[in-house]
């Protein structure tokens, strides 16, 4: 079962490299990495090109325009005839005994209709809950989308973790399949730029009936929202991300959820615009995390939005 890593990126230069070398360290490294660049503007693209390892075979693809992470995947895929693909964020470093656990647990399940994610640790040594949740329904989505100022949620360590389970969902950022599968799942939805195409997946996985395997002992560190923080139109890019929540929603529910989803977002994003006024008045030695420049440009972004004020995201990048 020959294994490739579809890894997209886009101005990547301080994260790829350490994401190469924990895959050339692996255990059982891939048979082939292929890296599938959007059109980066750093030295991305010099420093994949002048990186060499005999431990695997890594190939470029170099974009002319920045084709986003859906469709850079789907590129990527198309590009190996390996037989299992590892979707792989560029800022994550994977554990040595990683890519092996989730192969032998692929290899359990008989190699179909599975999707084996690892978990993933954050900086700070925290789980990020995106690696092990359920599929957003609109009600919950509203309540924890904005239940902090963090995009990726912590839930303690690995310990509270069984050693393998089936949540409904689990995080683009790292996940393994057979290429059949891929395909039958009909690749990423390349409607969606750069979020959302993770529960997309899942959500057609479980109506062919399928199932997403959790391998708690396999680790990728994950830094986490490395092309977000390169966008400079905050705004824009918040309104990006609730519309691809919107896109998700229309899929599995129909007008009347993603209708449903936009409309309950109004006032709880009305009301985090003015906390956020009221914490940007405080001292900055009173002032909570939340409140800064950055998330209130966010959370105006997506309030205009949900108003009809951003009728189309835009390019971001």
């Amino acid at each position: 079962m020959g294994l490739a890593v579809v890894i997209v990126t886009w101005n990547s230069q301080d994260d790829i490299l350490p994401c190469l070398e924990s895959l050339a360290a692996s255990t059982l490294p891939p048979d082939e990495v292929v890296i599938v660049d959007s059109r980066s503007s750093d030295g991305t693209v010099g420093m994949v090109s002048g990186w060499n390892t005999t431990r695997m075979d890594v190939r470029l693809i170099a974009c002319d325009h920045n084709v986003g992470y859906a469709r850079g995947t789907n590129i990527g895929v198309r590009a190996t005839l390996q037989d299992t693909v590892f979707l792989l964020n560029p800022d994550t470093v994977v554990d040595t005994e990683c890519i092996g656990l989730l192969a032998d647990e692929l290899r359990a399940a008989g190699n179909r209709d599975v999707v084996c994610g690892p978990t993933l640790i954050g900086a700070d040594g925290l789980v990020q809950w995106a690696c092990h949740r359920d599929l957003p329904r609109v009600g919950q989505s509203v309540l924890e989308f904005y239940r902090d100022g963090s995009r990726y949620a912590r839930q303690g360590g690995v310990e509270h973790l069984p050693s393998t389970s089936e949540p409904e969902c689990l995080s683009g950022a790292a996940c393994v399949l057979t290429r059949e599968l891929f395909y039958r799942l009909g690749q990423l939805d390349e409607g969606a730029f750069m979020y959302h195409e993770d529960i997309l997946m899942c959500h057609f996985l479980k109506q062919l009936g399928g199932r997403v395997r959790h391998v708690r002992d396999a680790v990728v560190v994950h830094k986490g929202g490395a092309s977000a923080d390169k966008v400079q139109g905050k705004e824009q890019l918040e309104a990006h991300l609730l519309e691809a929540m919107y896109r998700y929603f229309g899929v599995v529910s129909g007008r009347a959820g993603a209708g449903a989803y936009r409309m309950l977002l109004i006032p709880a994003l009305a009301a985090r615009t003015l906390l956020i006024y009221v914490g940007l008045a405080l001292p900055s030695s009173m002032r909570p995390p939340w409140a800064s420049r950055v998330v209130l440009s966010r959370t105006k972004g997506g309030l205009l939005w949900c108003l009809g004020l951003h009728s189309h995201t835009g390019d971001l990048f």
